[in-house]
């Protein structure tokens, strides 16, 4: 009985297995690729912001979460890579956004107003300059619940008149 070709088979079927294994690592990990610079944020509040999300500037992937944690005025100082070809200045701002429906979090980095000094590798944005930035749905759904709310307004001071004539109506008839 020959185990040539059994074995040959487990060796084709292994090798493909850590070849695709190490692909989904690589997928997951999202690593920030080429060189990076270490900065940190302050913010008031973290909630949802995890290791490994991402960091954006102008809706692009520049760099991931290190960590998050509270500094010794509970706030929350997150840590953060960025790319090194991307600049940060001392006005930068940051703040936190929804990226998904699900919930999760990623920090944007907006260059505040004017000219400015460049930001050293691992320079802090302070807590003034970051915060939320309101996520343009959550806007989107405080306009129209406000249209709503209008409209309903009109609907109830319609229906009234017509109470009302209804009563004159009644009591002159």
């Amino acid at each position: 009985m020959s185990y040539r070709k059994p074995l040959i088979g487990f060796g084709v079927f292994a090798l493909i297995s850590m070849l695709v294994t190490g692909v989904v690592w690589a997928t997951l990990q999202r690593s920030v690729p080429g060189d990076t610079h270490n900065y940190s944020a302050t913010f008031s509040d973290a909630y949802g912001l995890h290791p490994g999300d991402d960091v954006r500037m102008a809706g692009v992937r520049v760099g991931r979460v290190q960590s998050v944690a509270l500094d010794a005025d509970h706030n929350a100082r997150v840590t953060f890579q960025v790319q090194r070809e991307q600049t940060l200045f001392v006005n930068t701002k940051a703040m936190i956004r929804y990226q998904n429906l699900i919930g999760q979090r990623y920090v944007a980095l907006v260059r505040g107003p004017g000219t400015a000094a460049v930001l050293p590798d691992n320079g802090a944005i302070p807590l003034r300059a970051a915060g939320h930035l309101p996520d343009r749905t959550v806007l989107r759904c405080l306009g129209a619940a406000r249209r709503f709310r209008t409209t309903l307004q009109r609907v109830a001071a319609g229906a009234d008149q017509l109470a009302v004539q209804h009563t004159d109506s009644r009591v002159a008839g």
